[in-house]
């Protein structure tokens, strides 16, 4: 696993980064497609229990908690 910088780093969210949520131990990657004012669209990357391509909305201040990443392990 490649470490990623964090996004309450200063680092805003941008169209086609990737970010990096890991809750419980459990790892999920998502590339962001659309921002909103308070809303951000991802498009699922890898998630345990999601399947790659889905797109789901969360608010811009879980975006910016994420891990920063360049890609994917294994891509």
């Amino acid at each position: 696993m490649s470490p990623g910088k964090r996004g309450t780093d200063g680092t805003e969210p941008a169209v086609g980064q990737l970010r990096r949520q890991v809750v419980l131990e459990s790892e999920a990657v998502y590339r962001i497609c659309d921002l909103g004012p308070s809303l951000i669209e991802v498009e699922v990357i890898r998630a345990p229990g999601l399947a790659a391509g889905d797109r789901f909305r969360f608010t811009a201040a879980a975006v910016r908690a994420m891990d920063v990443i360049d890609e994917p392990d294994g891509a």
